[in-house]
């Protein structure tokens, strides 16, 4: 199909939490001693994490940020002990980290599942259903039951294949869509509904899911019956879908949030020089964020979806050197995880947008709870 696809996921991004005009501090994230890093989540007191490739070590390590403007941010390895091999994709409203840990080297013991705990310990999840003790594993996010959703690497036919934790350590494979053989579950509400993405590598066919307990694995509905191809992002806490549809043409992706996948979803807004969008993240509240073609430019830039309208989130940027492209991640609390480009040293740059609206205003209060620990929330803070 020849449309735009403009990214690989989206977020659809909503300031209910809001009863006035919120306006933004934006902080970049400090690299660590390495060339190459990502910053994959945020929580509302302004903890996130991500990967790099470790100097001291040579390993691939994930790697802590105290604050958005932490000047130094910690390796997992020297939190939480003699990992070599760690990932850190998901961090919790109290500091908890879902993603994957080996302590040994590469080769001499698997890397599994983990759940890295503000106390220090480091939980291994248990070993998948299938395969050997040896095939690695890696977590993506929980729910408030405590279900854990990832993948297992089958080493012997080479594949992934999604998988889901309960609570008392039992494992469970999520069964692909027909005609596909690898997939990975990313996303997962507190009622069970796991979203994920699957495909088949000798055919070159990708396509998203959504897995219930009582439904099984299935594709979205489209909003436009004829096109079904759809981009599934993230699913909130209350199971509200984020991600894309295409449009009527075939051309390009509509931003849109499903409350059922399997009837058709909700278009969000889009500004009049935007043909097209993603949504990539979604808290809570059904507040939004993601990615639009700007028509006049050309470029990509970072959206948020609020209040029913549509606002471009590079108006709350001051430093000409950065050029922002996607928002990914929007907490409870109204943070904004979001990454770009720097020109001044050719380099990706992450930062978050922390909102600052009035005082006694729903934002600044949720803000505030949240960043109290009022609440024990995901990566939606």
């Amino acid at each position: 199909m020849n449309r735009m696809l403009i990214g690989a996921l989206g977020a659809v991004c909503t300031a209910s939490v809001a009863d006035a005009a919120v306006e933004y501090t934006f902080s970049r994230f400090a690299p660590p001693a390495s060339g190459f890093n990502t910053v994959l989540s945020i929580n509302d007191r302004g903890q996130a994490v991500g990967n790099t490739v470790n100097n001291q070590s040579f390993f691939f390590d994930g790697v802590l940020w105290g604050a958005p403007d932490d000047p130094n941010p910690q390796f997992l390895s020297d939190v939480f002990g003699a990992t070599k091999v760690n990932s850190a994709g998901m961090i919790e409203s109290d500091g908890t980290i879902l993603g994957a840990a080996s302590f040994t080297r590469p080769g001499e013991g698997p890397q599994r599942a983990a759940i890295y705990h503000p106390d220090g310990r480091v939980e291994m999840l248990a070993a998948p259903p299938i395969g050997s003790a040896s095939d690695p594993s890696v977590a993506f996010d929980r729910n408030a039951t405590g279900m854990v959703v990832g993948n297992v690497i089958l080493n012997g036919p080479g594949v992934s294949r999604a998988m889901w934790w309960d609570s008392k350590g039992g494992t469970h494979l999520i069964p692909t869509l027909p005609g596909f053989n690898h997939s990975q579950a990313s996303s997962v509400a507190d009622n069970g509904t796991v979203i994920g993405s699957t495909a088949n590598t000798r055919l070159q066919r990708f396509a998203y899911y959504v897995w219930t307990p009582d439904g099984g694995t299935r594709r979205a509905t489209p909003f436009y019956q004829g096109n079904r191809d759809v981009i599934l992002s993230e699913i909130s806490s209350t199971g509200l879908i984020a991600g894309a549809t295409a449009n009527q043409d075939d051309t390009f992706f509509l931003p849109a949030i499903w409350d059922n996948p399997d009837e058709a979803p909700t278009l969000l807004p889009l500004l009049d020089h935007a043909p097209g969008a993603v949504a990539k993240g979604i808290n809570s509240h059904g507040d939004a964020v993601g990615l639009f073609l700007d028509g006049n430019d050309g470029l990509i830039k970072p959206a948020l979806w609020t209040d029913g309208e549509m606002i471009d989130l590079t108006a709350f940027v001051d430093d000409p050197n950065v050029v922002l492209e996607e928002a990914t991640r929007i907490t409870d609390g109204g943070r904004i995880l979001v990454r770009g480009f720097d020109t001044a040293i050719n380099n990706v740059v992450y930062g978050v947008f922390t909102p600052i609206p009035g005082p006694g205003s729903g934002a600044a209060l949720a803000l505030a709870a949240l960043s109290m620990g009022g609440r024990r929330r995901r990566r939606r803070g």
